[in-house]
């Protein structure tokens, strides 16, 4: 939670998702997870528009779009990021 409350959700978010995965009964886990992948992702599409050829930025957003329930725009990034770095 520290890394979202000092401005850095997508630095938290694999924290929340392991988080999520080791206790997926867990609300408040799950909760974290949405609300930091949430708050990451005008990051992550601002942080692309000046790198468009990272993969690990199209990786990152594609899961932050599926963390909030977006699985249609999270697929073409996360294949573009396969692209970028087979």
């Amino acid at each position: 939670m520290a890394l979202a409350e000092k401005g850095q959700p997508d630095l938290a978010i694999p924290h929340f998702e392991m988080a999520a995965a080791l206790d997926p009964a867990n609300p408040d886990a799950t909760a974290n997870l949405r609300r930091a992948s949430s708050e990451a992702i005008p990051g992550i599409e601002n942080a692309l528009r000046q790198n468009p050829d990272s993969a690990d930025l199209h990786r990152r957003l594609g899961f932050a779009l599926v963390s909030v329930n977006r699985a249609a725009e999270a697929v073409p990034q996360l294949d573009w990021s396969l692209e970028l770095a087979p």
